[in-house]
């Protein structure tokens, strides 16, 4: 899982396009994987996540 704030979001894609390159899967909420509750969506992520790599900036709180 990667958590991140909309800011950085086109960063974090191309970070994603290198998982899915090498073909591992990875929750990135531009997939349309926050469905209707985000929290939910988001809990969901990080209790099915084998990591969790949180890109840290001034943006995210």
């Amino acid at each position: 899982m990667l958590s991140y704030t909309s800011i950085n979001q086109n960063i974090v894609s191309k970070i994603v396009n290198i998982f899915n390159k090498e073909n591992t899967p990875v929750w990135f909420d531009s997939n349309g994987d926050t469905k209707t509750d985000m929290y939910d969506s988001l809990a969901e992520g990080v209790e099915n996540a084998a990591a969790v790599c949180c890109f840290l900036t001034s943006d995210y709180e």
